[in-house]
């Protein structure tokens, strides 16, 4: 059987693995990752090692994006309640904007 994989000190993307987690929420090893925003997040091996959408941050990344193409639509943003929808109309009108030009 392998050698369990000791990720702490690890860098994946935003996320810094601070070590092994007490809480497991299914299979596999679960990890103390604190992004760089500051926030505290428990994910799995697979989700940090994976080169399919590894997990690269707490989710901050995704807002910081919807904040930056909402604000070149001309849109305000207003937090998490709205991004789902907005984001989504932004996103589009951003690409449609590109291929214009």
């Amino acid at each position: 059987m392998p050698a369990a994989l000791d990720l702490t000190g690890s860098r994946y993307g935003r996320l810094l693995v601070k070590g092994k987690s007490a809480e497991q929420r299914g299979k596999g090893q679960w990890w103390d990752c604190l992004c760089d925003c500051g926030r505290e997040v428990v994910v799995s091996t697979g989700r940090l090692r994976t080169r399919l959408r590894p997990a690269q941050s707490c989710g901050c990344t995704r807002l910081e994006r919807v904040r930056k193409t909402c604000i070149e639509c001309g849109r305000e943003f207003d937090g998490l309640a709205w991004q789902h929808y907005h984001s989504r109309v932004c996103f589009e009108r951003a690409r449609r904007r590109k291929c214009a030009e």
